[in-house]
């Protein structure tokens, strides 16, 4: 391995001794997680935005880890083969010198932030707890309820995705999401007339889709990548129950169910008649995989990777 990491640091350094111009950046197909492989700064917890030597030494002491294990980590697999090999060192060192667009520096950066929660007892010791059971190509979401009114950060997302581990218990940490923070979206915000709680009122709010990654609205997770749903999406007539218990749930009954939500469908806890609540609209949120492969798509909201 020390004589791998020799090779690989003349490797680079002949590359950055070499006077050839910059190349034109050009973005491969939005399946992979990066696409500008800047994985760490100077300190090696973060990123600069630039594919430098040490993000080339970062995926050289990560080689020969493979899916599943504690070493793996899917950004470091830059040919998504589920272990760490010399073709992602190459890859890496081939991209050498480049500066990555803000989206690719985004990306790497909220998975490095999040990499902790792998460890779902971690997350609950954070203050993450459960929203809703496990949905078909989308997981058990969890979430941080105290981050909605903190502006747009990557590194800070509103809530997590998890596997089912048995039982509809969070298990393996498979991507990120983010609720639109409402004055991003909304100049006229206020409280959701129906529950009372933090939410996007329609009779007040424009429905254009947020800034976030990449910080324009015409970036990749604003695109139609599925040809279906936009990778921002809003969900309209949430009824949520038993909110950050083993047993929370959700459905999309869609506008106009008001009534059905609080009074007749079934679930004990905290808020209507049977304990639930009712958003009229619950505000525009985007899904990051980026611990699991999306074949989709990073940004998009279905996985078809998970059952």
């Amino acid at each position: 391995m020390r004589r791998l990491v020799v090779l690989l640091a003349l490797l680079v350094a002949g590359i950055a001794a070499a006077p050839s111009p910059q190349p034109t950046f050009a973005v491969v197909a939005w399946p992979a997680l990066l696409n500008c492989y800047d994985v760490t700064d100077a300190e090696g917890t973060s990123v600069d935005g630039a594919v430098t030597m040490l993000d080339v030494f970062k995926v050289a002491g990560k080689f020969g880890a493979a899916y599943p294990s504690d070493d793996y980590l899917l950004l470091y697999d830059v040919s998504g083969g589920g272990a760490i090999t010399t073709e992602d060192i190459l890859a890496v060192a081939g991209q050498f010198g480049r500066v990555c667009p803000l989206m690719e520096t985004q990306v790497a950066k909220a998975t490095l932030a999040t990499e902790k929660y792998r460890d779902w007892s971690v997350a609950q010791a954070d203050g993450y707890a459960k929203d809703t059971q496990y949905v078909t190509q989308m997981g058990i979401h969890v979430s941080k309820a105290d981050w909605l009114t903190v502006g747009f950060n990557p590194e800070t997302p509103f809530g997590l995705i998890y596997t089912d581990g048995g039982g509809g218990q969070p298990d393996e940490l498979i991507g990120l999401w983010y609720v639109a923070p409402i004055p991003d979206v909304c100049a006229h915000f206020t409280t959701d007339p129906t529950s009372g709680l933090f939410g996007i009122n329609p009779a007040t709010c424009p429905t254009a889709e947020p800034v976030g990654f990449g910080l324009t609205n015409t970036d990749e997770d604003n695109q139609d990548l599925n040809v279906i749903q936009k990778s921002w999406h809003d969900h309209t007539g949430l009824c949520w129950g038993d909110a950050g218990l083993p047993s929370a749930w959700v459905r999309e009954l869609g506008a106009g169910n008001e009534d059905y939500c609080l009074n007749d469908t079934p679930g004990p806890g905290p808020g209507g008649a049977n304990g639930d609540v009712y958003y009229s609209t619950y505000g525009w949120m985007v899904h990051l995989y980026n611990f699991i492969r999306n074949p989709s798509g990073r940004f998009v909201m279905w996985n078809s990777n998970l059952p």
